[in-house]
């Protein structure tokens, strides 16, 4: 698989280092300071947290407020834009940049780009950004976390699979959609617009059919069916380096309140996903049962997600007071709410027991 020859975004910027010959162990050090090496170039400072909350650097570049400076332009030594008339002040942007790369194997033409996401690293900051690093190609893929969640909410069958199924919830999701495709690339799609990206999101949307009596025959008809099923491909050209970094310094939303409360709507629509996992796909003696009940959960998650502010508040104070009315119920009662309570203590304004 050839690197590709002329590159603006990003640069192979440790010369004597190739970053795919470093291991799992020491992988993930290397490639951020990669990443940061390649922002650095580009006029932002670049700082890692003390500790590992989910951010793995934090950025910070002076630009125009009218989105005036490039992606490129370093304004390190300057205060107020020089583009043409504009002459505004430059202002801060900061964000917040969790970068996912892994060791990649080469299968035939394609390769498979995994990574694994949990619901702590959804977060309703629009700043927060998802860097996914493909040192195979030498490409970034990122997704600001307004594109990435806009990215499933566009798409409601890869929103399930990737939001809804218990993995997410169990904190071990890992996505392997992400494609390293050699083989349709520099190629016209069905639309005839040319495959500039290496990179896409490959899917199916299979779902069980037919009635087995045994599990074990049904589950294998279950994947036989989700391995011959023909696979959808989105090219993730919008989100891919000069692309991606144009996103990444954009200050347009800056501190905007409404832009945030969007951010904070499709995070919580798309954690109240719900899809059943494989194995209790299996469990349904026909598809028509499985999207039935699949079908009431979701319409009473999205009456949840539709409740007013105060109607929350109301529900929550509810199911608090049936939780210690049922807690009290028990022998161990005392020894349950002082573990509870403790728990509690990591979430900053929420009542004890």
């Amino acid at each position: 698989m050839s690197q590709t020859a002329t590159k603006n975004f990003p640069k192979m910027v440790f010369e004597d280092v190739l970053p795919q010959k470093f291991n799992k162990n020491n992988k993930k050090g290397v490639s951020e300071d990669f990443v940061a090496e390649n922002l650095t170039q580009l006029g932002w400072e670049c700082f890692v947290p003390f500790d590992d909350t989910g951010v793995d650097i934090v950025a910070i570049k002076f630009v125009c407020p009218e989105n005036h400076t490039k992606w490129n332009e370093n304004m390190t030594d300057k205060t107020h834009c020089d583009f043409q008339n504009c002459d505004k002040k430059l202002i801060p942007i900061t964000r917040y940049i969790q970068v996912k790369t892994r060791n990649i194997d080469k299968k035939n033409s394609k390769a498979i780009l995994g990574y694994t996401l949990d619901s702590t690293d959804i977060r309703s900051d629009p700043k927060h950004t998802i860097l996914i690093y493909s040192d195979l190609t030498n490409d970034f893929v990122i997704f600001p976390m307004h594109d990435y969640l806009e990215f499933f909410n566009n798409y409601p069958d890869i929103a399930k699979a990737s939001f809804g199924n218990p993995s997410f919830r169990t904190e071990n999701n890992k996505l392997n959609n992400l494609h390293i495709d050699d083989q349709n690339y520099s190629k016209a799609d069905k639309k005839g617009n040319l495959v500039t990206s290496r990179l896409c999101w490959s899917y199916t949307n299979t779902r069980l059919t037919g009635k087995t009596i045994l599990r074990k025959r049904q589950y294998a008809q279950y994947w036989s069916k989700a391995k011959s099923a023909k696979r959808k491909q989105i090219y993730l050209d919008d989100y891919l380096n000069e692309s991606g970094i144009k996103k990444l310094s954009d200050p347009t939303h800056e501190n905007d309140k409404a832009y945030v409360q969007k951010v904070s709507t499709m995070r919580y629509n798309l954690l109240n996903l719900y899809a059943p996992g494989d194995e209790i796909k299996t469990s349904f003696d026909d598809e028509e049962k499985q999207v039935e009940v699949e079908q009431k959960i979701n319409d009473a998650l999205k009456s949840k997600t539709e409740l007013s502010e105060q109607d929350m508040v109301t529900l929550r104070d509810c199911n608090r007071k049936k939780l210690i009315s049922h807690i009290q119920k028990l022998s161990n009662s005392l020894k349950l709410i002082k573990s509870i309570n403790n728990y509690l203590l990591r979430f900053k304004g929420v009542p004890k027991l």
